[in-house]
């Protein structure tokens, strides 16, 4: 997906070789502070129950695993956390 936004934008492309999780559409990334922030005001706007956005990469393993996903495939959609350091999170 980030190859095709990369070719998409040609020379506007502002992130390099970098595949940042969140950036302005450019590639450019956001200030450290800025997802964070923009998830709270979310969760607080819908009045969801607030989940520190960092957790919100352990609970999407959930379904997958539930679904009988192999190792590979969780490990890899959930690449900053390894397989066995899932099973923590059900």
């Amino acid at each position: 997906m980030r190859e095709q936004e990369k070719e998409n934008l040609g020379d506007a492309w502002e992130g390099g070789n970098h595949q940042f999780v969140f950036h302005s559409g450019t590639g450019k990334p956001y200030y450290f502070t800025t997802p964070t922030s923009k998830w709270s005001k979310f969760a607080k706007k819908l009045d969801l129950k607030y989940i520190r956005l960092h957790n919100l990469r352990h609970i999407m393993v959930n379904p997958l695993i539930e679904e009988g996903a192999k190792n590979e495939c969780n490990t890899e959609k959930n690449w900053a956390c390894k397989f066995k350091s899932s099973f923590r999170y059900i």
